[in-house]
């Protein structure tokens, strides 16, 4: 993904790892990608294997779907489910779902290393075992390369002898405008996206930008 903001300088933020609840921010000028690798969503209690949300100043453009409520409804269980999260999934389904307000079907361990600043740029790699049943492992590789530029890679390891379907999903700030050929702007500032999928697709999808709304 590449990004471009008009306007002001903002002040500068440094890159941060935080290993314990599995964050970690890499960041350049303007520009933060964070990805989360951590137990029960490190922090938020959804569905989130190797998230990536991706923010230009203070507005995060690539987002999650928000979390609208604690009680025990099915918007709950949605927006708690991976796919409400910015995740890759193999072969049509998550290991993990919600069953109900504050339970899950199964938790499955998940590892988050990173590397911050070295050579002007900032890495970040988790897996993520909830595939094991299956002989796979899913690992998320994301570089931040400059104030402009980030990488995400998706692996499946295991299992090369059989061919396994794979789906992204990446959530867009509700107000973000998506050309045919995928560049997105949101506001003043716009990302460009690159990708080696075969096809791809808009879809709407519902959000919450604060609890209760």
């Amino acid at each position: 993904l590449g990004s471009e903001e008009k306007g002001g300088d903002a002040e500068e933020r440094k890159s941060v790892f935080h290993q314990a609840s599995g964050n970690a921010f890499l960041r350049s000028g303007t520009l933060t990608a964070h990805m989360v690798s951590g137990l029960l969503g490190s922090g938020h209690g959804h569905i989130s294997p190797l998230h990536v949300d991706i923010a230009i100043g203070d507005r995060v453009i690539v987002t999650d779907a928000g979390r609208f409520t604690y009680t025990d409804t099915a918007e709950r269980e949605m927006l708690k489910d991976a796919a409400s999260h910015n995740v890759f999934m193999l072969d049509g389904h998550f290991p993990e779902k919600a069953s109900g307000s504050w339970s899950y079907s199964g938790i499955f361990e998940k590892t988050l290393s990173a590397s911050l600043g070295e050579g002007g740029y900032d890495a970040a790699s988790g897996m993520y075992f909830g595939y094991l049943s299956s002989g796979l492992v899913e690992r998320r590789k994301t570089l931040r390369i400059s104030d402009k530029i980030v990488v995400v890679i998706d692996e499946a390891l295991g299992d090369e002898e059989k061919e396994h379907d794979y789906r992204a999903f990446w959530h867009m700030h509700p107000e973000a405008v998506i050309s045919d050929d995928m560049s997105i702007r949101c506001g003043d500032s716009s990302i460009y996206v690159s990708t080696t999928a075969e096809s791809r697709g808009v879809d709407k999808y519902s959000y919450s930008p604060v609890y209760n709304v």
